[in-house]
């Protein structure tokens, strides 16, 4: 039809800061696969003359804001849910009551997208791959300044170290995250440990989403910058999930060409553990800091993984590719 948008891809105005990430990087993949693609919020309701309508992280769109009203509306024919929660939080319980009325699901989370299926509900892994010269990616420089960033030397701030090797990256340990009960026994439980190294831990309150420049002073800039300068970084499961967190492991992580050390997770293919990223479980975790970070052959090894990581990324995880498939599908 003249004059419609392929597809629409849908936030919250009222959400968290860090799901526009996940948004422009999907909006990226689908341009580059050769569709045309807008974004809106939930303020304007459902936009006329789009063929499919992408709501990307429902447990908010939906429940936020002027998002409620959409509840009980009729909806369009073709409405997408992308899910980015994991399965034992409130969040999923609202987007799962919203999966029946959907077109289809498009889940970030491989066992998740196959539980939904096997449910009755048409879902598919929507993995979080690579879009090469991606702008919210790029060498963060300088660090961007303010109250959270202004504890680091100068010359961390404003050298690139985006493509130096792992031992020159200045800060060892990163963490950015919320705060639940798990992490702070993890971290405290540690605090011997972690005092022998240079360390960066950012933690937030779940309990309301995170706005940047309102309700915080992270933002995208700053997180990537911050991974960007680290050698490590640490994902410890908020809960009981052994969850791949793709935004940490992967889009802070391996994409920044950071080490990631996890907690052991799920499979998320193309990811394979331990040649792309490292995993342990947390009474191990201390033993692989020190190893990578205090003798020569974790620090080769270190660099080794990184590589492998990124390689598998940028060969084999490329979300153009991954999105021609679940158009395909749709089709």
């Amino acid at each position: 039809m003249p004059n419609q948008t392929m597809f629409t891809i849908y936030t919250s105005s009222l959400g968290n800061y860090f799901f526009y990430e996940i948004r422009d990087l999907v909006k990226e993949g689908l341009i580059r696969a050769g569709y045309s693609v807008q974004l809106a919020d939930e303020t304007h309701g459902f936009i006329d003359r789009t063929v499919y309508h992408l709501v990307l992280a429902p447990h908010e769109f939906f429940y936020l804001g002027p998002g409620k009203e959409l509840l009980s509306q009729k909806w369009p024919e073709k409405v997408i849910l992308i899910n980015t929660e994991q399965p034992s939080t409130k969040w999923f319980a609202l987007a799962f009551d919203l999966f029946s009325k959907a077109y289809r699901v498009w889940d970030i989370n491989h066992w998740a997208a196959k539980a939904i299926n096997e449910q009755g509900i048409p879902a598919d892994y929507l993995p979080l791959g690579y879009v090469e010269n991606f702008a919210l990616f790029q060498d963060i420089v300088p660090l961007p300044e303010h109250p959270l960033t202004l504890s680091l030397p100068r010359t961390i701030r404003q050298k690139s170290y985006l493509n130096e090797p792992f031992v020159k990256r200045p800060i060892d340990l990163l963490f950015i995250g919320n705060l639940s009960k798990r992490r702070e026994q993890f971290f405290s439980s540690y605090g011997w440990l972690l005092t022998q190294y240079h360390c960066y831990f950012h933690f937030s309150d779940s309990k309301q989403p995170i706005l940047a420049g309102i309700n915080t002073y992270m933002n995208t800039p700053t997180v990537i910058g911050l991974c960007q300068r680290s050698k490590i970084l640490l994902n410890i499961h908020r809960g009981d999930d052994l969850y791949f967190e793709w935004q940490r492991i992967v889009m802070q992580g391996i994409w920044q060409k950071l080490l990631v050390i996890s907690e052991p997770c799920e499979p998320a293919p193309p990811f394979t553990a331990n040649k792309d990223y490292i995993e342990a479980a947390q009474d191990e975790i201390a033993e692989k800091i020190y190893y990578y970070l205090s003798t020569p052959e974790g620090i080769m090894e270190a660099q080794k993984i990184i590589e492998h990581g990124y390689r598998t990324l940028t060969e084999t995880c490329r979300i153009d590719h991954l999105l021609q498939e679940l158009v395909e599908k749709l089709n």
